[in-house]
């Protein structure tokens, strides 16, 4: 593997990162605006709705549901990087800074790429 492929299979495993993060994010918001929604129509006494009279349920199994696929995030956030070769180590953040500066593993200091 060349320099200039290593630091494009990065970029691309930055770019998936960053999309599952925007997604993660975006349902929290969601999450967060419904509780809201919720809660202020059930105070106020303007939430009658007929297939579903107590509508918090159904917003804390969507607040499960993001929590969940926020955990998810965190997981894939750890396998982020590309490996090295050598040691089988993650080169992720620092660790690939290093290896894009330098060609060698930050762990073991083996080449990565030629």
């Amino acid at each position: 593997m060349t320099k200039h492929e290593f630091i494009s299979q990065l970029r691309a495993r930055e770019r998936q990162f960053n999309r599952r993060a925007f997604r993660g994010c975006t349902l929290l918001a969601l999450w967060l605006i419904g509780v809201a929604v919720v809660d202020y129509l059930q105070q106020h006494g303007e939430l009658n709705l007929a297939g579903s009279p107590d509508l918090r349920r159904e917003v804390a199994a969507a607040g499960f549901i993001a929590v969940f696929f926020i955990f998810v995030l965190i997981l894939a956030m750890t396998k982020q990087g590309l490996q090295c070769p050598h040691c089988r180590k993650q080169l992720v953040a620092v660790a690939a800074r290093i290896a894009v500066a330098t060609g060698n593993c930050g762990f073991c200091g083996e080449k990565v790429y030629d």
